[in-house]
């Protein structure tokens, strides 16, 4: 009887542990998508700050 009952703990425990690493799996995939965008964002930025400061390459 009570192995049964630890046998229940461990699989709820063990569902619960699989469930903490999915949420944090998919924060992490969140995270770098909007890293990325800012990366992207930036990239751009400094392309329009260094045509603005050099307008000889803005035909380029």
């Amino acid at each position: 009887m009570i192995g049964r009952a630890y046998g229940t703990v461990s699989a709820v425990l063990s569902a619960l542990g699989f469930c903490g690493i999915a949420i944090s799996v998919y924060m992490q995939r969140e995270q770098y998508r909007v890293a990325e965008q800012q990366a992207v964002r930036q990239r751009h930025f400094n392309l329009l700050t260094f045509t603005i400061h050099n307008p000889e390459y803005l035909d380029v």
